[in-house]
C-alpha cells in the first residue's frame, strides 16, 4: 500500500514474440493523476526489455501509468497504484494488528496495511458509513435550499465555494447530512465526516477480517515485501463477512446521519 510521498516504482518488462526480454524500437510513459491530469514521465532502462520510471506520489488516489511502446515489439500496458493519505489509519491500527497476530517484525508492514485497507473498505461498504473520519471534497447543484450531502455519519462543513469564490459558511446550517443555506447553482462543499471514536464491534470486526486475511496470505506462501498470490482463491467481501463479523456489524444499511 502507497501514501503520499511514497514513491510509486512504475515498471514494464517488454518480450519479443517468443517470450525473450526485448528491447521495443521506443517506450513513453504517461501518468494519470488523480486529479484527471496528465504527465510524461522519464524512463530508465536498466536491462534488455526492462523500463522503469520512478514517481513520488504527491497527491492521493488512483495513479495510472500508460506504457507505449512503439515500432519493433510495440504495444501498450496500463499501471496502476492507488495512493493512500499520508499518515493513513484505517479502522484498526498496524500496532494493534501486529499485537492481534503475535507479529513482532516490520516484514509484512506493508501487507498488514494492505489488509487493513481492505478491512476497512469491507466494512464501509457493508455498513453504507463512513467509519475512519475522513474529508470529502464533492460537487453539488443547489436548488437555492438545501443538498444531501454524499457521505455520514457526523458531516462538518469545513468550507463552500461557487464561481464567485468562497461562500460564508455563517448562513449554513446542517441537520444530519441535509446541508441547507446553500447559495443557487453549482457549489463544491468542504466537509468531514465519520466517527469520531470508531465502535467496538467495527473494531472488533475490523480485526477478524485481517486476521482471517493474514491465514489466508500465509497458506498462499506470502513472502516478506511480496504481495501474495491467491489465485481462484482470491478473497470477497463475502468469504470475508463471516458470520461473526455479520453479526457484529449488523444488517446493511443505508447511510445514517
Amino acid at each position: 500500500m502507497y501514501e503520499v510521498g511514497d514513491v510509486l516504482p512504475f515498471g514494464i518488462d517488454i518480450t519479443d514474440a517468443d517470450g525473450n526480454p526485448a528491447d521495443a524500437g521506443a517506450v513513453a510513459l504517461t501518468l494519470i493523476k488523480p486529479d484527471k491530469t496528465t504527465q510524461a514521465l522519464t524512463t530508465t532502462h536498466p536491462s534488455p526489455g526492462r523500463y522503469e520510471s520512478d514517481y513520488v506520489a504527491a497527491a492521493p488516489g488512483p495513479h495510472i501509468g500508460m506504457w507505449v511502446a512503439t515500432g519493433v515489439n510495440a504495444g501498450t500496458e496500463p499501471q496502476f497504484f492507488d495512493v493512500r493519505p499520508a499518515g493513513y489509519e484505517g479502522i484498526v491500527s498496524l500496532a494493534d494488528v501486529k499485537q492481534t497476530l503475535r507479529i513482532l517484525s516490520s516484514s509484512h508492514d506493508e501487507h498488514l496495511k494492505a489488509y487493513i485497507a481492505a478491512a476497512t473498505g469491507i466494512i464501509e461498504r457493508h455498513t453504507k458509513e463512513i467509519v475512519v473520519r475522513r474529508e470529502f471534497v464533492e460537487e453539488y447543484c443547489s436548488d437555492g435550499h438545501g443538498v444531501m450531502l454524499a457521505r455520514g455519519p457526523r458531516p462538518v462543513v469545513t468550507g463552500v465555494t461557487n464561481a464567485s469564490g468562497a461562500v460564508g459558511l455563517g448562513g449554513l446550517t446542517t441537520s444530519g447530512r441535509w446541508l441547507r443555506g446553500l447559495p443557487y447553482g453549482y457549489v463544491t462543499v468542504t466537509y468531514q465526516a465519520g466517527y469520531d471514536v470508531v465502535p467496538a464491534n467495527y473494531l472488533l470486526a475490523a480485526r477478524m477480517i485481517v486476521q482471517r486475511l493474514w491465514e489466508q496470505s500465509q497458506r498462499a506462501g506470502t513472502q516478506a515485501n511480496q504481495m501474495p498470490d491467491f489465485g481462484e482463491d482470491t478473497p470477497s467481501d463475502d468469504s470475508l463477512l463471516s458470520r461473526q463479523v455479520r453479526q457484529l456489524l449488523g444488517p446493511p444499511g443505508p447511510l445514517v446521519a
